[in-house]
């Protein structure tokens, strides 16, 4: 349709209460607005600006009723009006909208026309909102990408450019890190990736050019890497535990506030990846409650363990010489991060199976036992599981004897 057709089309609008007006219309113009989160840092230029989803448009709308009845069609509009439920708009320029009125100004200046205006706002129905889910991956990848951006930019304020004594400290960690993490990396391809992430970072802190950001940046893609290693949860969850617990046990020699605020930034790199190493390639690591218990209680046990470190080499204040205290913005970051990851572990672990065990009480076969507890399928994935989760040998596969133990999982 051309706009010459749309703009000979009525503007109809169908008010809360199901009542039908077609008043005339004038052009005029709508805005739109985003969600958005926007942070400041008092030693950086500019601001840090996180744009999120869009808000409702804005449609401002100027509506004229004319003809002998026109005071009428005015008081059963504004009564109309009062009806809680959103209008539906179909308007010759914006199109099909469901909206609510914010603002309606009445005008009779003339005899045989009253003038309208009207600024509503468009809205999504409340089932809309109640049928919105938010994936857990996503979800904790983004907040994670939220931290680490505030963290880069907070520690880029606090540290404009790092001193080599600092650089040098920075490099001994990494490579106590390196050494401890490369021998556990079970695939090729995450070998390579690493040595290739290691490789730059050192190449960074061996550089008298490169900038605190920079570092930062490097520093954070590196400490992480693990979190997306092909491995089981709980083999990327250690390698970044190592990590952390490297860096933990020197902080009593952390003496000047960068040091301090350094070790701030390593630590809580690594527990970003912590959260997003338990959320990636999961595969069958939480099929059972017993692999995802265990793996709650180790991230809350290090995040317990991050705050008391950070708590052990605060200032009593602020405001003595080279005095330290840890940054609000991350604390709070990394908080929000695991808080929400321990709670989409709950959801995991209320869905998954429980252990259960029997003695048997004749002799049978894992066929029929797996047929009883799981049903069989067509790639015997459920006979594999059986045979893999009760550790039944070459010798057992034809007969497994009475006062066997069995276990199952439901």
């Amino acid at each position: 349709m051309s706009w010459q057709e749309r703009l000979q089309q009525k503007l109809t609008i169908v008010t809360g209460d199901g009542k039908v007006y077609t008043p005339k219309w004038m052009f005029s113009e709508y805005s739109r607005e985003f969600n958005n989160t926007v942070m400041e840092f008092p030693m950086l230029p500019g601001s840090l600006v996180q744009k999120l989803e869009t808000k409702g448009r804005i449609l401002p709308l100027d509506l004229v009723f004319d003809g002998a009845d026109h005071l009428e069609q005015i008081q059963a509009f504004d009564q109309s009006s009062l009806d809680k439920r959103p209008w539906q708009i179909d308007h010759p320029r914006y199109g099909k909208i469901l909206a609510q009125p914010l603002t309606i100004s009445y005008t009779n200046e003339d005899l045989n026309t009253s003038m309208v205006q009207i600024n509503c706002m468009e809205t999504i129905q409340v089932m809309d909102v109640l049928k919105v889910t938010i994936a857990p991956v996503e979800k904790i990848t983004a907040d994670a990408d939220l931290a680490k951006d505030s963290e880069i930019a907070a520690v880029t304020s606090d540290i404009p450019a790092v001193k080599v004594a600092d650089k040098r400290s920075l490099l001994k960690d990494t490579m106590n890190q390196y050494k401890t993490t490369a021998g556990k990396i079970k695939a090729a391809a995450d070998v390579s990736k690493y040595l290739n992430g290691y490789n730059k970072y050192i190449a960074l802190l061996n550089s008298g050019t490169s900038s605190t950001v920079q570092i930062a940046r490097a520093l954070h893609d590196f400490s992480t890497m693990p979190y997306a290693f092909l491995d089981t949860v709980e083999n990327r969850l250690n390698m970044l535990k190592l990590q952390y617990r490297i860096i933990r046990n020197n902080i009593g020699n952390l003496f000047t506030r960068t040091s301090k605020r350094l070790y701030e930034s390593q630590s809580s790199f690594l527990l970003m990846g912590m959260a997003q190493s338990v959320v990636n390639n999961v595969g069958d690591s939480f099929r059972l409650v017993s692999g995802v218990l265990p793996v709650m209680r180790e991230l809350k046990s290090i995040y317990d363990d991050w705050i008391i470190s950070l708590d052990a080499i605060s200032s009593p204040n602020g405001g003595q010489v080279d005095g330290y205290l840890p940054g609000a913005d991350t604390i709070r970051n990394v908080s929000n991060l695991f808080s929400y990851t321990i709670s989409a572990l709950m959801e995991i672990a209320l869905n998954s199976k429980q252990e259960r065990s029997i003695r048997l009480t004749e002799d049978s076969n894992p066929v029929l036992l797996a047929k009883k507890y799981y049903g069989l399928d067509r790639a015997d994935e459920n006979l594999v599981f059986f045979i893999e989760s009760n550790r039944i040998g070459i010798s057992e596969m034809l007969e497994l004897k009475k006062d066997r133990l069995i276990k199952y999982y439901v």
